[in-house]
């Protein structure tokens, strides 16, 4: 259910909303697997138990994918994953958010050489991507 859910989701970037919704639509899957009813007033936090958030799981899986590319260095992907396109908003007025943002908010880094040398470390890479969304609390999605 998981892995039809999150495919390719990796490559591309959410809005919060898009993850809140993503989030509810997973609680919606999981009440479905486990046959378990909202007319039973189960909360989400003894639903999910010790399963993250699928918002976390996506992140993480972000993360190891943006360290493959980056590690491509014979790829074009490798130069496409810091590039920062021209022009900040989408035709509506809306702002775009890059996937190189979209990385350094899920790894809490600032920059793109912070990310960049944290990458050239496998270790120090795992490290933050085994790490990300530890402390997200199990929430009952909107």
């Amino acid at each position: 259910m998981e892995s039809v859910l999150l495919y390719g989701s990796e490559c591309g970037t959410l809005t919060i909303s898009q993850q809140c919704s993503l989030d509810g639509t997973y609680t919606r899957l999981l009440r479905k697997a486990l046959n378990v009813s909202y007319l039973s007033h189960t909360t989400n936090v003894s639903l999910y138990g010790s399963i993250p958030p699928v918002s976390s799981i996506l992140r993480k899986r972000r993360l190891h994918f943006a360290g493959h590319c980056y590690h491509r260095i014979d790829q074009p992907v490798h130069l496409a994953l810091f590039y920062n396109p021209p022009g900040n908003f989408k035709p509506g007025g809306y702002r775009r958010l890059k996937y190189i943002k979209s990385i350094s908010h899920d790894t809490g880094l600032s920059s793109t050489t912070d990310i960049s040398s944290a990458m050239n470390d496998r270790s120090i890479w795992q490290t933050i991507c085994d790490n990300v969304g530890i402390d997200v609390e199990v929430r009952a999605p909107t």
